[in-house]
């Protein structure tokens, strides 16, 4: 980590030296930064062991001699390329140990909102204006058109973040805003909203009457990031706790991690004075050290903290038992379908297959990660014939890790949709399972997610079992027994052998 550095020269440094520094804590929670994707949108999709940009130095040159902690999201103008930037920006905050939020479509139902937040390890979700359909005039957008009662339901059941930029010119003050906030937290409680504006506020009647309704909603938190003067920080910490502030810079971070991209060059100074109203605002009260401590600091890392039980940050493990697998052969596979070996050439039909499957953001920097560490002969395909179609695939990987350190790992296992219910996943596995275990290898684990039920059975069909010994891991095996209507505990028993 990069401990010294400048921000912007000339007047903005001088500044920030005079003005921002030593009111500043040591330690920073940003609830509201954004991640540029769009070069890595370029280059195409990154490869599982590709390093990440790292963001961490492109702060420090805005806010020497602090460290930071941030809650990323994507860049608001990749909002139209949501798949791509959210598997983008879930795979950095995972490499780099950091929280995110997700760009969620208002048009998913209840089990996507659900799929994407476990998948991705979101904290919540990211909304903003420009999800609405295009065809609303901006003063029309409701909240609701953002985030849908149906996905208020499931971040409810997570205890997640909403994330909500504001629709409407009038922003906080805006009555049907006030309405569906105030909906929110009552129908959806669980549910912490941090809300932000671009829209300044200029009527103080209109301030009173807002905050009045706001104070009661008590899970509500407000950004640093809102369009607003002196005096509306003066009304709001008079109005409202301290604890329900919380720091965001709505900066824009660079995919390239030595480069501070232009938007945020631009936004520095803003940024500053931005934090300098926050000052007077606080002097003026006054605020005490602790207060300011908890804007800046512990409101948000506090609430990242209580979040962070609700997120899976670790894919289901499942092992074959020294035992092994029951199935001496592969089944007899359906007729026109036959088995084969990946060839030189299969590479767009392989990525077509692994995209229907549901893997978006497959593309060639994964095609090349997974021809790289397959083991020889070890990407299996089920080959239509009559088509000349690939239906299915598994490939057997060496992967070895901290928990698996001779280990192979079965990956990658799809089907095609027009393909499925014909065992053809569960035959590719087998097939992997038998080339591993050929190859010398004791230790074959694969990972998965907990909504790929039909991958889960098929690996429990096959004699895998689950491996516990992460935590939290033999409670959301419980909730995939549930949903797959097995027994739990034959399965931990199963483990524990």
């Amino acid at each position: 980590m990069h401990n010294s550095s400048t921000p912007a020269s000339g007047r903005t440094h001088r500044f920030y030296r005079e003005y921002i520094a030593d009111f500043l804590p040591e330690h920073l929670t940003d609830m509201h930064a954004h991640l540029d994707v769009s070069d890595l949108h370029k280059q195409g999709q990154p490869t599982s062991d590709q390093d990440p940009p790292e963001v961490i130095p492109q702060y420090q040159r805005i806010f020497p001699e602090k460290k930071l902690k941030p809650l990323l999201s994507a860049a608001s103008s990749e909002v139209y390329n949501a798949e791509f930037v959210n598997a983008h920006i879930s795979r950095l905050a995972k490499t780099r140990n950091l929280p995110a939020l997700l760009f969620p479509n208002p048009q998913w139902d209840e089990e996507s909102l659900d799929v994407q937040l476990t998948h991705g390890g979101f904290y919540g979700v990211n909304v903003i204006p420009e999800m609405a359909p295009h065809y609303l005039p901006s003063d029309e957008v409701r909240i609701f058109d953002l985030l849908p009662p149906h996905q208020c339901e499931v971040l409810n059941s997570r205890n997640m973040i909403a994330l909500i930029v504001l629709p409407r010119s009038r922003g906080v003050t805006d009555p049907v805003n006030l309405a569906q906030l105030s909906s929110i937290a009552q129908q959806w409680p669980n549910v912490t909203p941090i809300i932000t504006s671009t829209a300044p506020v200029s009527d103080a009647t209109d301030l009173d009457n807002a905050l009045s309704i706001i104070q009661e909603c008590e899970q509500i938190r407000f950004d640093l990031t809102m369009n607003c003067g002196e005096w509306f920080w003066e009304k709001l910490l008079s109005a409202a706790d301290p604890r329900r502030i919380l720091f965001g810079t709505n900066l824009h971070l660079s995919s390239s991690s030595d480069v501070v991209s232009p938007a945020v060059e631009t936004q520095t100074e803003e940024l500053y004075q931005r934090i300098d109203t926050f000052r007077k605002a606080a002097q003026n009260i006054p605020l005490s050290d602790t207060d300011i401590f908890n804007v800046f600091t512990k409101n948000g890392a506090t609430l990242l903290e209580q979040v962070s039980e609700y997120v899976p940050h670790q894919q289901l493990q499942m092992v074959v038992p020294e035992e092994g697998i029951d199935a001496d052969l592969p089944p007899e596979l359906p007729r026109g379908y036959v088995l084969r070996t990946f060839r030189e050439g299969d590479e767009e039909s392989y990525t077509r297959l692994m995209q229907s499957a549901g893997f978006k953001e497959w593309g060639t920097h994964y095609l090349e990660s997974a021809k790289r560490k397959a083991v020889p002969g070890g990407i299996f395909f089920i080959l239509y014939e009559p088509e000349q179609q690939l239906a299915a695939t598994a490939c057997g990987l060496h992967n070895p890790d901290n928990k698996h350190p001779f280990g192979a790992e079965i990956g990658w296992v799809a089907t095609d949709p027009r393909h499925r219910g014909q065992k053809l996943a569960y035959i590719a596995s087998i097939a992997v399972i038998r080339r591993l275990q050929q190859a010398g290898y004791q230790r074959i684990y694969l990972k998965t997610d907990d909504y790929r039920l039909p991958a889960l059975k098929t690996f429990l069909k096959l004699g895998l079992v689950p491996y516990l010994e992460e935590a939290g891991m033999a409670e959301r095996w419980r909730r995939v027994c549930r949903k797959l209507n097995l027994d739990y505990d034959s399965l931990r028993t199963a483990t524990s052998k």
